[in-house]
């Protein structure tokens, strides 16, 4: 995760669930599956961070777009995309 956040550029935390309880409880299916909560803790958003692996093939920001609803006090437009990456293996 250190490389893809440096990779990437990120500029938030990210959640180290050691032993998987957290992405359990969401149903994280893949590596990089992004979760939003709003400031009551509801979910908002589940699914992937842009619609394609390499930046410079993006066209849809959607974790940027869900975020940006919820800033702008709207309801996400898009609260769910299927995600892309690693496959979680739960233990």
């Amino acid at each position: 995760m250190v490389n893809v956040v440096e990779e990437r550029n990120l500029n938030f935390p990210y959640l180290k669930d050691q032993d998987q309880t957290v992405a359990k409880k969401y149903g994280a299916l893949v590596i990089l599956h992004a979760f939003v909560l709003d400031s009551k803790r509801i979910l908002r958003y589940r699914g992937r961070i842009d619609d394609s692996r390499d930046a410079s093939n993006v066209t849809i920001q959607d974790l940027r777009n869900a975020l940006d609803d919820l800033i702008e006090g709207k309801e996400v437009g898009i609260p769910e995309t299927r995600p892309f990456a690693c496959s979680i293996e739960y233990f």
